[in-house]
């Protein structure tokens, strides 16, 4: 990657400015990645659903009720995406 890089800063560098063109697109987002509580036991213990189709299957027993899905932060972290396509020509 740090190959590419520097040939891609070389490429740039010999290029005169007023010339170049490029798209730039960036997407910034904060990545929040929890824990669905399938059974709580106590404040620090309990069971988690580990597939999205359990995921899915609770939502879909909770339709036209009342109910409560509990998330737990696992981890937070930079995410979203960001692109740089240059034009050289």
């Amino acid at each position: 990657m740090k190959e590419h890089l520097e040939t891609l800063w070389a490429e740039l560098d010999a290029k005169n400015p007023r010339k170049l063109k490029a798209i730039v697109g960036m997407d910034g987002f904060v990545d929040e990645i929890v824990h669905v509580v399938d059974k709580r036991h106590d404040v620090a213990n309990f069971d988690r659903i580990s597939t999205i189709q359990e995921y899915g299957e609770m939502v879909l027993r909770a339709a036209g009720l009342s109910t409560n899905i509990e998330m737990v932060p696992v981890q937070v972290r930079a995410g979203g995406n960001s692109a740089y396509y240059p034009m050289l020509s």
